[in-house]
């Protein structure tokens, strides 16, 4: 084959791949059955072969039936090639055993993943029943295997499926979800996990990135939003917010997802200032609700930057960005979709 055809670009194959199994949407890297659409194309060549398993095993799994899994790419040699690991454990097991023991149970002996810097860990089942006086040991044991292994680590993402108390955490817990969340460039987690662990130590290392998802009226959370502000590269807050008279703006913000309900509508108007441009850097904008202002505060400013605007609000807002010119003005729009609210 001409080396054109050996290597081609990925758009190209996930293109191929596409026409190759028409029964799959091309968002085929999201689904669990992934790793069987790319096995025609392991069948063409060494270099076809080589090419599509290492694109397809960029992530992989552990502690579920979710493929590709982690050792699955060990098998197939590109283990070198994996850049993010989704691992699910039963919670109440990190508590009840050692946790170097509990890790080389899914992940092989000894084994060092340096090329991975996106972890995802999902906790499933309660942890609020742990009687274990070795509880504590167990989960440094296992925060420190897990950073063994994985010792890249700059984004990590923390869920959890146990029952919201309304107590603070056992200390295991708590000493756990802040060994992960603490120190990551990025974290991607909910308002119950991060706001048990706020405020992060005076030393912890700069966040760039956040994403938080379910956060209603924690003031710890929002606290650490406005505090990082200035460095937030990048931020989902899916948020309903909070009145606490604090205002802020935030300059290197590219992406915005906000979600509003009826019950929190004006409170988000303490999340940014109407004053000045809150949002001069915004490239992405997703917003779907009640839009709590009465001005174009959350575009004004981003007219030269902004990129993606999808937007399900209400025919008077809409009127109101009108009434702006807001959309004429954003000239540099590569997709765009408005839609009204009933």
């Amino acid at each position: 084959m001409q080396p054109a055809i050996q290597h081609p670009p990925l758009l190209i194959l996930e293109r191929i791949l596409f026409y190759l199994s028409p029964e799959f949407p091309l968002e085929w890297r999201d689904k669990e059955d992934a790793y069987e659409i790319v096995k025609p194309i392991t069948h063409v060549c060494q270099s076809w072969q080589h090419i599509s398993l290492c694109h397809k095993f960029q992530h992989v799994y552990v502690g579920t039936q979710t493929r590709p899994a982690l050792r699955l790419a060990h098998t197939l040699n590109v283990c070198d090639k994996i850049k993010g690991v989704t691992i699910i454990l039963q919670t109440n097991s990190i508590f009840h055993s050692p946790g170097a023991a509990l890790l080389k149970k899914h992940i092989l002996n000894g084994h060092t993943l340096a090329n991975v810097t996106n972890l995802t860990f999902i906790f499933f089942g309660s942890s609020y029943k742990v009687n274990n006086p070795l509880a504590d040991l167990y989960s440094r044991e296992f925060s420190d295997e897990l950073f063994r292994i994985f010792p890249s680590i700059t984004h990590i993402g923390v869920k959890q499926s146990w029952e919201t108390a309304t107590t603070d955490p056992p200390s295991y817990l708590h000493n756990l979800l802040q060994r992960l969340l603490n120190g990551r460039a990025g974290s991607t987690t909910d308002e119950y996990c991060l706001s048990d662990i706020l405020p992060f130590p005076p030393n912890a290392a700069p966040l760039q990135s956040l994403d938080i998802s379910s956060v209603y009226k924690s003031k710890s959370v929002y606290a650490l939003v406005r505090k990082k502000r200035s460095i937030l590269a990048m931020s989902t807050p899916r948020t309903d917010c909070i009145h606490d008279g604090a205002t802020a703006m935030y300059p290197q913000l590219h992406m915005l997802h906000i979600r509003t309900s009826i019950q929190y509508q004006n409170s988000m108007l303490d999340l940014v200032s109407t004053d000045g441009v809150p949002f001069s850097a915004l490239k992405t904008l997703v917003f779907y609700g009640l839009y709590p202002f009465e001005d174009d505060t959350l575009l004004r400013g981003s007219e030269d930057s902004l990129t993606l605007l999808d937007m399900y609000i209400s025919n008077s807002t809409i009127d109101t960005f009108c009434q702006f010119n807001l959309l004429g003005k954003s000239l540099g729009l590569s997709y765009m979709e408005i839609s009204a609210l009933p």
